[in-house]
């Protein structure tokens, strides 16, 4: 049995975990679709033709809300921090102007259930806007109040180790083939 260098298990480890990042993310995904067709679906079934436009409008603007909302959590961290490493300016800037665009949008066309959600969406773009300019030049001092950093833990399997971990994974699926 040939040996594995420690760079290739590395290798191996980082490919198994980007795969699993894409499998969650692709699950995810599905289930967002799914629930939404979902809704959606269920009025067509429910709901008389009538009123069938405003509950998927409904239901249009909770999702809407939904993303615009998703960034409070960087929000949190940017205040309790006083650093925005991890909330860029350019995304907020272009959700601020999208939302402005959406909103006049909406009032053109007296619909509200645009209109709405978008002025949430502005308040929070601005929101984020200003948050940056204020600590975009903060400068860490060890006094204030630092998120916790993940440590990074990697094990590397020696190359004398690896045959006895092959033969103890060889026992393991054998008996729980039986």
């Amino acid at each position: 049995m040939a040996g594995f260098s420690g760079h290739s298990v590395f290798a191996f480890g980082l490919l198994g975990n980007i795969i699993s990042f894409m499998v969650q993310t692709v699950k995810l995904l599905v289930l967002v679709i799914a629930c939404g067709m979902g809704f959606i679906s269920v009025t067509h079934f429910l709901v008389k033709a009538s009123q069938r436009a405003i509950i998927v409008g409904w239901i249009c603007l909770i999702f809407s809300l939904c993303v615009f909302i998703a960034p409070l959590c960087i929000v949190r961290q940017v205040i309790r921090t006083k650093n925005v490493e991890r909330m860029p300016f350019v995304p907020s800037l272009f959700l601020t102007l999208k939302v402005v665009m959406w909103f006049f949008y909406g009032l053109l066309l007296k619909d509200f259930k645009i209109a709405i959600p978008n002025i949430l969406g502005f308040s929070f773009g601005v929101i984020q806007m200003v948050l940056y300019v204020m600590y975009k030049n903060a400068k860490h001092t060890p006094g204030q109040q630092r998120l916790p950093e993940i440590q990074k833990q990697t094990t590397i399997l020696e190359e004398q180790k690896i045959p006895e971990a092959t033969k103890q994974i060889i026992e393991i699926v054998s008996q729980t083939t039986q």
